[in-house]
């Protein structure tokens, strides 16, 4: 259970090891036919297992969600939910701090055309970690953890029965707790799926990444090509 380090060495990741608990209530009332309004309160625990090294505590956390949102029944050709509200973080640790922001997010998906989908994407989440602990998915100090803000836009189209096509574009903050970081990252990616027969498939995408950081030598593009061979039962 740890990672191997450039050079030689490695790092032990055990302090990564959780236990996340959820909790959610939702009551919702039908304003009109396949229209649904709702209130919707969450609460999590997350509880590390270990003590990284260098710390004399556990980055253990408690998030709560308070939100109003509409949710559309997929009988239309436009459906799905979308939702705001409130979103806060404690730390267990009061040294660490807490953090209070409202909360957005939710899910559409529009059906253009019997042959083409867009679909719509928005999460606000926190990933936890601490200074001897960072959180993973991200270069150089990570502080506390931070405030992930995402929003995605996703089009398929089935240019032919077996020629399946995809397009994916996703923008993310995050906000960083603890120490002066942001960045903000875009990603671009575009693939395709050609159906050979109903058990095999093959496909490809290419990916663009470009993260921008307020922390200097955490900035980044990267450029990913990839080619798949599948099978579907």
């Amino acid at each position: 259970n740890a990672a191997p380090l450039v050079g030689g060495g490695s790092l032990p990741q055990s302090s990564q090891d959780a236990t996340v608990s959820d909790v959610a209530l939702r009551v919702s009332y039908e304003i009109a036919p396949d229209y649904l309004g709702y209130v919707r309160l969450d609460g999590a625990l997350y509880d590390y297992w270990h003590t990284a090294p260098g710390e004399t505590f556990r980055p253990n956390s408690k998030t709560y969600r308070a939100d109003f949102g509409l949710q559309i029944l997929p009988r239309h050709i436009v459906y799905g939910q979308v939702y705001t509200g409130y979103l806060v973080q404690t730390f267990d640790q009061s040294s660490l701090g807490s953090t209070s922001t409202p909360d957005y997010g939710g899910r559409l998906v529009w059906n253009v055309t019997p042959l083409t989908t867009l679909t719509f994407n928005g999460l606000r989440t926190f990933i936890t970690g601490s200074f001897a602990n960072p959180v993973t998915g991200v270069s150089g100090p990570a502080g506390n953890g931070y405030l992930a803000s995402t929003v995605q836009a996703v089009a398929d189209h089935e240019l032919f029965r077996n020629l399946l096509l995809n397009a994916n574009f996703i923008y993310e903050n995050d906000s960083f707790q603890g120490i002066t970081r942001t960045d903000n990252v875009y990603t671009a990616s575009g693939g395709v799926r050609y159906l050979v027969n109903r058990h095999l498939f093959l496909g490809g995408n290419v990916t663009f990444q470009e993260r921008t950081s307020t922390l200097p030598g955490n900035s980044y593009t990267q450029y990913v090509v990839m080619g798949r061979i599948g099978t579907q039962f």
